[in-house]
């Protein structure tokens, strides 16, 4: 529903408490990966230094292949189920079943597809067991998302954060020690599968003792209905996921597992970095849905904080990785650092622009502009898509690398129109707010003034 015609909109500022709850779910949501981030960093190292580069490429080229599939296992359903319960928390439990029930079955068809991908592709038996293991966990990781996101909608990111934590420090801990008793890719793999299987345990833990008893609704037409409705996300998620994960799937076919496995290693502080942005996007997206829902003042200011977050957390970031990008790379790879670490100074950079692309997109998905942001995706999708074919050709590494940074940059260049749309609606919108409640102070009672 438009701000305008929403009955509780006003241009009045959030509570003190409302604005308590925003920072202190955006703190959560960007702090907790970032400080679960430098605690694996260390252990992240030895296991890429127990694999060497041809075991990491082996494994970090099948985690690539089933990444691309991630978007399958929702498919837009995320969005639309996050927007629809943080206006109407009363439909959590039906909602909640439903969305089990649904993307269970995508993730289960994405699995499968990655796995006849991989054979297809004729990789090796190794890449082949990374990539059920992967698979697997995939499966868990839809289960634990599924949760999380009615917990995001009930703002309760302080509680998901905390799970979040400790599924990660658990999926460490295993990696670390099948690394350290000598096992290769595969037991690395299988180990991925222990962090969302913890992190599904509590959350449904935490939803059943807190809120509402958890079941899975099966209703195939009420599955096609909730497909349809999120198809303009789904179709942003389809382009966003294919140019976004296009490196991971041309560079080993261009230059084998090993200099892919300095590669992985030289965007993993990025990879690693993009938990800041898409924390921020988790904490600020009830929070937008919510602003717009009371009137546009209410959200460009919501908006505005996000913004200045953003920003604060992804450039200094950006700066600190672009110091100590060599000796990390000299951790991961010594004497063979050069290439790790050209890698990780370029492709750190995309977390500014990635942020900035990522809060806009955020906001417009708060004001259901899904089918603009959909075109936009196409174009940018397909211009992204011969960028990093051409740049990974020409160039080799390093222009997967730049890749990396660009393709953000041209999702900029290519919302710009819609933004602007945007912008100009919430001005009229502000503008009408404001000359009503200018009319409506010495109005007769009872009458209303247009």
């Amino acid at each position: 529903m438009p701000a305008s015609e929403a009955p509780e909109a006003t241009p009045c500022e959030p509570a003190p408490r409302h604005n308590r709850r925003l920072l202190v779910g955006a703190a959560c949501s960007s702090l907790q990966p970032l400080f679960l981030s430098a605690l694996m960093l260390p252990a992240t190292a030895y296991v890429i230094r127990s694999l060497g580069p041809t075991g990491y490429g082996q494994w970090t080229t099948a985690t690539s292949l089933v990444a691309v599939l991630v978007f399958m296992t929702n498919l837009g359903l995320r969005g639309t189920f996050v927007r629809a319960v943080a206006k109407a928390p009363e439909t959590g439990p039906v909602g909640l079943a439903e969305q089990l029930g649904v993307r269970l079955l995508l993730a289960i068809i994405a699995a499968g597809i990655g796995l006849v991908a991989c054979l297809l592709l004729r990789y090796s038996h190794t890449v082949l067991l990374c990539t059920l293991m992967a698979a697997g966990a995939l499966v868990l990781t839809t289960i634990s998302t599924t949760a999380a996101d009615l917990l995001q909608a009930y703002h309760r990111l302080p509680a998901v954060a905390v799970v979040n934590m400790v599924a990660g420090l658990v999926l460490t801990g295993a990696s670390v020690a099948v690394a350290w008793m000598g096992f290769g890719p595969i037991a690395i793999a299988s180990t991925y599968i222990v962090g969302p299987a913890v992190s599904t345990a509590m959350l449904f833990w935490l939803i059943q003792r807190q809120h509402f008893p958890i079941r899975v609704r099966w209703d195939f037409r009420r599955f096609g209905r909730l497909l349809w409705d999120a198809r303009y996300i789904a179709a942003h998620q389809l382009m966003d996921s294919t140019s976004g994960r296009a490196e991971g799937l041309i560079v080993p076919r261009l230059v084998g597992p090993t200099l892919f496995g300095f590669f992985s290693a030289g965007t993993l502080l990025a990879s690693r970095g993009m938990t800041v942005p898409e924390g921020l996007c988790s904490a600020a997206y009830p929070s937008l849905v919510d602003a717009y829902r009371r009137g546009p003042i209410p959200l460009i200011r919501t908006f505005g904080k996000f913004l200045a977050l953003m920003m604060a957390s992804c450039v200094p970031a950006a700066v600190l990785v672009s110091l100590v990008a060599g000796p990390v790379a000299r951790l991961l790879f010594p004497g063979r650092a050069e290439i790790c670490e050209h890698v990780m100074r370029v492709t750190i950079w995309l977390l500014p622009v990635m942020g900035l692309e990522y809060i806009i997109g955020t906001g417009l998905s708060a004001m259901h502009k899904d089918a603009a942001q959909a075109r936009a995706a196409f174009i940018g999708g397909v211009c992204n898509l011969l960028m990093t074919a051409a740049l990974c050709w020409r160039f080799g590494i390093m222009g997967a690398a730049w890749s990396m940074v660009l393709r953000y940059v041209v999702k900029l260049i290519v919302l710009a129109p819609v933004v602007a749309r945007c912008g100009q609606q919430l001005m009229a919108e502000t503008a009408a707010a404001r000359a009503q409640s200018d009319d409506a102070a010495p109005a007769v009672p009872g009458v209303a003034l247009s």
